[in-house]
């Protein structure tokens, strides 16, 4: 399994301990322990986890080979929570709507994926001409999108930015003693 997906659907929090996968009827292997630290999910909350890829499986210290019975489709695979309430199993996933099925039946279907351009974490969209990184002498940092029609708009105190993007320094102006 790379990842888990569980949704309480009900109107009341419940305590997980760990997460199951049964493969066949005897076996059942420990997707996740949260024995120290029970993961409390609220009410109509969702959980989502990826793992990442499996080196080997072990029992009693001895190392068993399970790819053939993960792999096999007639070998049934359950998902089983422990919980407060005791031994939980997930109902079978609900069938959620992909626009790529329709795709099958209908090829005049296109599925379009909106592409994001980030700056340490946030995007700014098509509409910034430059990013602008201060830093400041209290080590702190601030990012400040500049728009193509910003020379029209003073965004800096010192700076002025001409039609053409290229900022200039403003002469300073004498102050009155």
């Amino acid at each position: 399994m790379s990842s888990v997906l569980l949704e309480n659907e009900k109107d009341r929090a419940t305590t997980i301990f760990a997460i199951y996968l049964r493969v066949g009827y005897s076996y059942y292997i420990e997707i996740e322990n949260f024995e120290h630290e029970p993961l409390i999910l609220k009410a109509f909350e969702t959980f989502y986890r990826e793992y990442d890829p499996i080196d080997f499986y072990s029992v009693n210290m001895r190392r068993i080979k399970m790819d053939a019975l993960l792999h096999d489709n007639k070998v049934p695979k359950k998902l089983f929570l422990s919980t407060s309430q005791g031994k939980y199993r997930v109902p079978k996933p609900y069938k959620h709507w992909d626009p790529v099925i329709e795709f099958f039946g209908n090829h005049t279907i296109a599925v379009i994926h909106p592409a994001r351009s980030t700056y340490k974490g946030k995007a700014y969209g098509s509409n910034v001409a430059y990013l602008v990184d201060l830093k400041f002498q209290d080590n702190s940092e601030q990012v400040v999108p500049i728009h193509p029609r910003d020379y029209e708009v003073r965004r800096f105190k010192n700076v002025r930015l001409s039609e053409l993007h290229t900022p200039t320094i403003a002469p300073e102006v004498p102050t009155k003693k």
